[in-house]
């Protein structure tokens, strides 16, 4: 929240209002989250993190590149003042005055922060009159955004041809874009029409250029008005340019701000002797003064030991040697494969991975009892239900979510180096090797699959190229995500995991918004988990681990199955998984009415989804064999 006390949920920064993100304030501002620069910025100006605003997650660590995450600042996080706010600012910048009829375009200064007061009408009527922020900015699919060309666009010039322009936006006829129209005193105006427009241009054979229409028409048969590069967010332009085509979009739509989130389920592994320092350091009031020494020392347990043990004059710790104190350490908070500690501008990280899921997988199939995870067996016999192999219940879990990057336009998986140029001035270096995220509690259902069965499913060569559509369709539209490539297997999870959650929406009370996937799918596991995290320590009531109760589970996987079968808009909705539907045909037989969720529930941007797999292609039944259906 800004020093003004206007307030946003901490959860969102990291989901969906993250640097480079708008967001309205109470008193109907839009502003502007900041840069990683400007966060936690004391008195001197100077970056100043709380040891207790640190989060340690070594798998999540390694596959980002990271030593640590960092929480947004929060009210009560710390006892240090500048931890409860972010300084945001006012964005865009230019407003207009609808005050009896006025229509004035105006532009804020550099360093206002409120909405300015109309200087016509305080000029001609003596009055004063708040204006409101335009609702237009512009945008490239790189993720730069800047404020749309008032004055470029009016004139059709990108050269200033008018030595005072003064501006009116006015609105008539219907509400679409072609009935608002930009005019200048000088004499000329022009509508807004088509300035949303994406298209492409053919250049011959199967050839294409990505345009827009404010590209190509800013100024008509003349020079193509290209991205600059800005990031305001960062309060800085790319003097280079960046030359991709821009469109106008709305500053509240949706396509403005897409979040790349990875998260983690924290999964413990530790000696049975080692529990009892690791629940005794837990518990210590200092741990996050312990933390940000590992941080310090580069994990040298032995020597943050040595302080703890020194600097904490208490007999809690004196029946343990240096060694086993160390130990507990380092299975407290493991040190991540990967400590950047420097890098020349410019110079790309090496050893980046995807972030594996197996320990994970290999965890949820295991009981266990610990403070970050429990993980009990229910009275669920294999084959119970054919293809599933095992369903465990998750009373507790401990889950990191991380914000790596944003795209705008169209969802795009953002790799961690990009999305570092995109939250700093500054990224590389050892104080800025980190990202944002939170740490969320709650429960689960986990559901594991009959990999040999699964194996022999998808080997079938129909089933194969309708699913194969999918990928091609996300390659050629920049949307694939080249970590997880889109196999039947993930697709028949991907869409179960969305209808067990429709389900358990109507069983265990839950909004949609409020429940997430976990997928699973590799060649050697086939596994997904439906879970609930929240920010409060004491997660979750139980109301969903309730459902993985063996007869009750299997009353919610048939009701699934069952509504997968018939969808409101069927024929047609089945029909066209033969062609693809939803953003660039990236779903088959899958549509609004039967199998998309929340964007905050689905780790895929709603894509790969296809109930034609779990129950088969109603429109041409002898295609493939569906997975739940028996020959």
């Amino acid at each position: 929240m800004s020093k003004s006390y206007d307030e946003i949920r901490q959860g969102t920064v990291v989901q969906t209002t993250g640097p480079g993100a708008m967001t309205v304030l109470q008193r109907g501002v839009s502003v502007m989250i900041p840069g990683l620069d400007a966060w936690y910025l004391n008195d001197k100006g100077k970056v100043e993190i709380p040891d207790e605003c640190i989060l340690l997650d070594s798998h999540l660590s390694d596959a980002l590149g990271v030593s640590h995450f960092v929480q947004p600042p929060a009210v009560g996080l710390s006892e240090k003042a500048h931890s409860e706010y972010l300084n945001v600012f006012v964005f865009p910048r230019w407003s207009v005055c609808y005050s009896n009829g006025c229509k004035s375009l105006v532009e804020m200064g550099k360093s206002d922060t409120k909405r300015p007061i109309c200087p016509k009408c305080l000029d001609q009527k003596k009055k004063k009159h708040e204006t409101v922020q335009v609702n237009f900015v512009i945008a490239c699919e790189a993720g730069h955004l800047d404020e749309f060309p008032w004055v470029q666009w009016v004139h059709k010039s990108l050269d200033v041809v008018c030595s005072n322009p003064k501006l009116t936006l006015t609105s008539k006829g219907s509400g679409d874009l072609r009935g608002q129209s930009v005019a200048c005193l000088c004499g000329v105006s022009r509508t807004l029409a088509n300035t949303s427009e994406a298209s492409e241009i053919q250049l011959g054979g199967d050839n294409a250029e990505r345009s827009t229409y404010l590209t190509r028409n800013l100024e008509p048969g003349g020079r193509p008005f290209t991205c600059s590069g800005s990031q305001p967010w960062l309060r800085q332009h790319n003097s280079a340019g960046c030359g991709l085509p821009v469109r106008m979009i709305l500053r509240n739509s949706n396509n403005i701000y897409y979040g790349s989130i990875e998260s983690s389920i924290l999964v413990p592994v530790l000696d049975g002797s080692l529990v009892e320092i690791v629940d005794l350091l837990k518990t210590d009031n200092k741990i996050g003064t312990i933390r940000s020494k590992l941080l310090k020392h580069n994990f040298d347990y032995i020597k943050v030991a040595q302080m703890i043990v020194d600097v904490i004059q208490e007999d809690r710790y004196s029946d343990f040697t240096l060694e086993q104190l160390a130990a507990a350490l380092e299975a407290a908070e493991p040190k991540p494969g990967i400590v950047v500690t420097s890098a020349d501008e410019g110079e790309t990280l090496e050893g980046l991975v995807p972030y594996a899921r197996t320990h994970e997988w290999e965890a949820l199939t295991h009981p266990r009892e610990s403070e970050d995870l429990v993980v009990r067996p229910t009275a669920y016999t294999s084959g119970q239900i054919a293809g599933i192999s095992q369903i465990n219940a998750v009373p507790r879990l401990k889950e990191t979510r991380a914000l790596k990057g944003f795209s705008r336009i169209k969802p795009a998986v953002v790799d961690a180096n990009t999305g570092r140029e995109q939250f700093r001035r500054v990224s590389r270096g050892p104080s800025t090797n980190w990202f944002p995220a939170v740490r969320n509690v709650g429960e689960g259902i986990f559901i594991n699959f009959d990999v040999d069965a699964l194996a022999k499913w998808e080997r079938q060569p129909a089933l194969e190229e309708r699913i194969g559509a999918i990928e091609t369709r996300l390659l050629l539209n920049g949307m694939a995500d080249p970590n997880r490539p889109v196999t039947p297997r993930l697709v028949l999870l991907h869409t179960l995991a969305h209808l067990l959650i429709q389900e358990l929406v109507i069983e265990c009370g839950y909004t949609a918004a409020s429940l997430r996937e976990r997928i699973y799918s590799s060649e050697d596991c086939a596994g997904l988990l439906i879970y609930t995290a929240s920010p409060d320590a004491d997660g979750t009531m139980g109301g969903l681990v309730e459902m993985a109760d063996a007869e009750t589970f299997q009353r919610v996987f048939e009701n699934a199955l069952d509504s997968a079968s018939w969808c409101s808009n069927d024929p047609v909705c089945m029909e066209l998984g033969a062609h693809g539907q939803g953003t660039h045909g990236s779903n088959l037989a899958a549509c609004h009415s039967c199998c998309l969720l929340p964007e905050t529930s689905c780790e895929m941007f709603n894509q790969s989804l296809d109930r034609a797999v779990l129950v088969g292609d109603l429109a041409n039944s002898g295609s493939f064999q569906a997975f739940f259906v028996s020959e």
